[in-house]
């Protein structure tokens, strides 16, 4: 397993470090947001979006049919739960699957 690496992120236009003086008028805390990480993504993640990015050509996609059988599979291995390929949505973010989840329950 990769160990975690720290990713310094001040003064790279960052709005969780770099907005700090902005928002609260000072520099020295520690910024605690829940989906803007500091660690480097896996090596995996930064290989595939290199190959992507190689392409040169970017645009709308459908999810594979391996993207929901990774998360299948890994409902079972880590919670010994089977789920069912219609359960499952895709969503680009959090907001976006809180919308989704508002229209289809109101």
């Amino acid at each position: 397993m990769e160990k975690l690496e720290f990713v310094d992120r001040r003064g790279t236009n960052s709005a969780k470090w770099d907005g700090l003086e902005k928002m609260f008028g000072r520099t020295d805390l520690h910024s605690m947001w829940v989906a803007d990480m500091d660690f480097k993504a896996p090596l995996a993640v930064r290989k595939a979006l290199s190959e992507y990015a190689e392409r040169g050509a970017f645009g709308y996609m459908a999810s594979p049919d391996s993207f929901y059988r990774a998360a299948m599979d890994w409902e079972m291995r880590n919670h010994d739960y089977r789920i069912e390929r219609e359960w499952i949505r895709f969503s680009p973010g959090g907001s976006h699957c809180i919308s989704h989840c508002r229209k289809n329950f109101y």
